[in-house]
């Protein structure tokens, strides 16, 4: 069944196999390759709670033919890989940053989309890297410093706390609006907040009458 025409049929197949078999590794193995991104994604989140080493080489390959595209692969994905997300991510450099190409600001969408997803500690300064260009879209600026904002870590704090210096004008205020939330929960005790310039109360108060307006 697991090579019927019918991709439905083959994903269903393999979530019986789940329920029968202790072992499924072979059947990842073999559905990796899978030509639907549908049967992909279920083998995605039946290695969820796999051990990184067993599932590392199978993983790799379905990241290898995310398209960009497809939010629920890329969630599938994520979602194996989010208890070792440091890791992930420096595997994921290696197979979908071409080595010729030093600057985040260059990637591709794949490895773009897997470092927003992922927001590993280790991915803080290719992600501000790419916050901070003004040669990308207003949107992937935004994304990136959204992705840094829910880092729990002194250096994505710094980061998003230097970005609210830019000269870019949404840059300075996306990173604005994250601080003044953020001092209130996650990021409360990673920066002093009483040597920042920067009234918090306020940028907030900003921020809700904006999107009141916008409703």
């Amino acid at each position: 069944i697991l090579s019927n025409p019918d991709h439905q049929l083959r994903a269903t197949a393999f979530r019986c196999l789940r329920q029968l078999t202790e072992d499924i590794l072979p059947y990842p193995k073999i559905l990796s390759t899978d030509t639907s991104a549908f049967v992909r994604r279920e083998v995605a989140v039946a290695l969820r709670d796999t051990p990184f080493a067993k599932k590392k080489d199978i993983l790799l390959s379905l990241a290898r033919q995310y398209d960009g595209n497809d939010r629920w692969y890329l969630e599938a994905l994520g979602s194996a890989m989010d208890a070792d997300a440091a890791a992930w991510y420096n595997e994921l450099k290696n197979v979908l940053a071409e080595k010729s190409i030093k600057a985040s600001t260059q990637w591709t969408k794949p490895m773009t989309d897997f470092a927003w997803r992922l927001h590993p500690v280790n991915a803080v300064n290719d992600i501000a890297q790419r916050a901070s260009d003004s040669s990308l879209p207003v949107d992937e600026r935004k994304r990136m410093i959204t992705a840094l904002a829910f880092i729990n870590d002194k250096m994505a704090a710094r980061a998003v706390l230097a970005a609210a210096e830019s000269k870019i004008p949404d840059v300075k205020e996306q990173a604005v609006y994250w601080l003044s939330f953020r001092q209130t929960n996650d990021w409360f005790r990673l920066l002093d907040w009483s040597k920042i310039n920067l009234n918090t109360a306020y940028e907030r108060k900003l921020a809700a009458m904006k999107i009141k307006k916008q409703v």
